[in-house]
C-alpha cells in the first residue's frame, strides 16, 4: 500500500511539473521573456517582412485559452535617442510619457500602470488604446532610444479587460535584457 501511494505522489507531481513547461524565448539577443508552453504558442516569423532601420518586429504569443494575443516589436525614437528609462530621471520619464500620450491622442490612449521588471528596475507603462479594431493593452519601455512594446488584444472580441491585462503583465514581468 506504501509502495502504491508513494507511486501514485510520483505520478501526480511528474504531471504537476508537466503541465506548466516554461520556455524561455530570446528576442534577437536584446531581451528574453518566459512564457508557459502549454498557455502560449510563439510566432517569429508572420510579420518580419515590415521590419525596416526604424521599426523591428520581433514575435506574437497567442493564448487561445485566454483568447488573447501578445504582439512584440521595437520601434526608434530619434527624439528620445540614448534614453533608457531605468536610468532616466523622473523628469525625462516624464516626458517620454507625455509624448506618448500626446502622439497616440487620436487612439484614445490612457495610462493605466507602470510596472517594473528585471534587476534593473525597468519600468513598462501600460496603457489602454483603441483603433479600428477596438480597445487593445500596451506595455512599453524605452532602452537606448528604442521603444519596446508589447500590445495585447482579444482575438474574438474588442475588449480590452482584466483577463488582457493579467495576460500582458504575465509575460512583460518575465522580461530579462540580455546583457551578455
Amino acid at each position: 500500500m506504501k509502495k502504491f501511494l508513494a507511486l501514485l505522489l510520483c505520478v501526480i507531481l511528474c504531471t504537476a511539473a508537466c503541465s506548466a513547461m516554461a520556455a524561455e524565448y530570446n528576442a534577437n539577443n536584446i531581451f528574453t521573456i518566459t512564457y508557459d508552453e502549454n498557455a502560449y504558442a510563439i510566432d517569429t516569423a508572420t510579420y518580419l517582412e515590415e521590419n525596416t532601420d526604424e521599426y523591428i518586429w520581433l514575435f506574437m504569443l497567442y493564448n487561445e485559452q485566454a483568447d488573447a494575443v501578445v504582439d512584440v516589436a521595437m520601434e526608434a525614437l530619434p527624439e528620445f535617442a540614448g534614453l533608457s528609462l531605468f536610468s532616466a530621471t523622473a523628469e525625462e520619464r516624464n516626458a517620454y510619457v507625455e509624448a506618448t500620450l500626446d502622439i497616440f491622442s487620436d487612439a484614445n490612449i490612457k495610462l493605466l500602470d507602470t510596472i517594473t521588471v528585471s534587476d534593473l528596475q525597468l519600468p513598462f507603462y501600460i496603457y489602454s488604446l483603441e483603433d479600428e479594431n477596438g480597445a487593445y493593452l500596451t506595455a512599453e519601455t524605452l532602452v537606448n532610444g528604442w521603444a519596446i512594446n508589447f500590445s495585447t488584444y482579444h482575438m474574438a472580441t474588442s475588449e480590452a479587460d482584466d483577463a488582457l491585462l493579467n495576460v500582458l503583465e504575465e509575460v512583460v514581468t518575465t522580461f530579462q535584457p540580455v546583457t551578455d
